[in-house]
């Protein structure tokens, strides 16, 4: 793998850092979000419009959070990903994150388009983690 800032990742590293978004995405709209904290590292910090949570030990409690909140009902849909190598063992992806959310059965359907900055790092078990994520959003209809 070439490094630098237009370093093109060879396929294994693309495919699972794809995998990792995908399985975050997949986890957080079918009800398990609290096992989506496995994804990131143990100081990572995951930036969501206003809202900063830093450490592994604060992500997991966010994210058992959502996982309670049986009232929403989300789909994440990731695309335009972009990904360059930073360093050995760490690589820095850009993605458009598309949610379709409704908040009950009776809720109004909302939708984001956000831009996702992340940065991964390869952990020591060989697994890569998100080390950060910032979530940005771009378009915002009805109220989220």
């Amino acid at each position: 793998m070439a490094v630098g800032s237009d370093a093109v990742l060879d396929g294994d590293t693309r495919r699972a850092i794809e995998a990792l978004s995908t399985e975050y995405s997949w986890l957080v709209d079918h009800g398990s979000a609290d096992r989506a904290a496995e994804l990131f590292t143990e100081d990572a910090i995951l930036s969501t419009g206003d809202r900063v949570v830093s450490g592994i030990i604060d992500i997991r409690r966010h994210l058992e959070e959502r996982a309670r909140n049986r009232d929403i009902r989300s789909r994440h849909v990731v695309s335009n990903t972009r990904l360059r190598a930073e360093s050995p063992g760490r690589v820095r992806g850009s993605i458009i994150l598309t949610v379709y959310r409704r908040v009950g059965d009776a809720g109004i359907p909302q939708v984001v388009v956000a831009d996702v900055e992340d940065r991964y790092r390869l952990g020591d078990d060989g697994h890569w983690r998100i080390a950060e994520r910032t979530l940005t959003p771009a378009f915002v209809i009805g109220e989220f």
